[in-house]
């Protein structure tokens, strides 16, 4: 295994010119772009690693964790699905023999590949990435990371993934609608757009069809992802002309924004409106009505994601491997559940 002293020989530098650098030190003590890079491209070239527990500065009683695990999240995740995220991981840590520490990354949408910790082999055993844009995977898959990584609710031929069935999910909403009679279906999207969320529309769609439940253009809305967004598409929808008699929110949050709106304008919900959404937060059960959801098992996932990474870390197999986790349909009040001898 390559040491300092090697990083710092083939880069023509001194070991602690290699140690302020490979910190990310390097820009504060002034050294000059071009010995950064210079030093980076040795510590690439040697497969150069840090000892974590050195880098963590351990006293001698102190014991080091067998793995430090990172979790590479956007700066700007939803609180909820944060907690439920840590929830999920550190309860496969708690089952784990192992003793394994827990690292949070955030990143910028768009900028995942641009951190300093894909450069060289940094302070981590292994990675999990969480809501990454198609333009972060895209960007990474171009990259050759030193550590194994899973990604969080996402696909990719090149890393291994966990995440929810996605195709179920947009399939049995628009069965469930086509069920109660609706005609004229309406979907709301978050913006931007993320993989799961275009891949629910796709396949309620393509279900809508074959069951002839219309989706007219104009029914299909986008708005940020908060409470506001999903207000500001109820909104819009009720000013197409024709009122959807049928609803399907991709994010939970959007839908409990837009209930006030129909409450406002004396639209019931389930008698004239079914509304349906993905999630399963915790405000799905406080709203008024209660909001029936497809289940997003997020702690299942993250749980998932942990183990699959420690295997890929013990096993030094690249392969990379799917797990996918089915997304169960929670019937609360805004959309009831199939009608006896229906099947979803």
């Amino acid at each position: 295994m390559a040491s300092i002293y090697d990083v710092a020989k083939l880069a023509g530098v001194s070991p602690s010119t290699v140690s302020l650098v490979l910190s990310g030190r390097g820009e504060q003590a002034r050294i000059s772009v071009a010995t950064r890079q210079r030093v980076n491209v040795a510590a690439q070239q040697l497969h150069y690693r840090p000892n974590i527990s050195a880098r963590r500065l351990r006293s001698a009683s102190s014991r080091s964790p067998d793995y430090v695990i990172a979790l590479f999240c956007v700066m700007d995740i939803r609180a909820m699905t944060m907690g439920r995220m840590l929830m999920g991981l550190q309860q496969a840590m708690l089952e784990q023999t192992r003793d394994i520490e827990l690292m949070v990354q955030p990143y910028m949408s768009g900028e995942l590949a641009k951190l300093h910790c894909w450069d060289v082999a940094s302070a981590f055993d292994g990675a999990i990435i969480a809501n990454a844009s198609v333009q972060d995977l895209e960007q990474m898959e171009q990259r050759d990371p030193q550590v194994p990584i899973v990604l969080f609710q996402r696909q990719s031929k090149r890393f291994s993934t966990v995440l929810s069935d996605n195709e179920a999910v947009g399939r049995v909403s628009a069965q469930l609608f086509a069920a109660h009679g609706r005609r004229h279906a309406a979907v709301v999207l978050p913006q931007p757009e993320a993989f799961g969320s275009t891949t629910r529309l796709q396949y309620f769609l393509d279900e809508a069809k074959r069951l002839n439940l219309s989706v007219a253009p104009e029914h299909i809305v986008n708005d940020e992802m908060t409470m506001a967004g999903g207000h500001r598409a109820m909104e819009a929808l009720l000013h197409t002309g024709q009122m959807p008699d049928a609803v399907f929110f991709i994010s939970d949050l959007m839908a409990a924004g837009a209930l006030p709106v129909l409450d406002e304008a004396g639209i019931r919900v389930p008698q004239q409106m079914d509304i349906l959404c993905h999630g399963d937060n915790e405000v799905d059960s406080f709203t008024k009505p209660t909001l029936s959801t497809t289940r997003m098992p997020v702690e299942e996932i993250t749980g998932k994601c942990m183990e699959l990474l420690l295997e890929l870390i013990e096993s030094k197999d690249p392969t990379p491997r799917s797990i996918m986790l089915d997304a169960p349909l929670i019937i609360r009040q805004s959309c009831p559940g199939f009608p006896e001898g229906t099947q979803g």
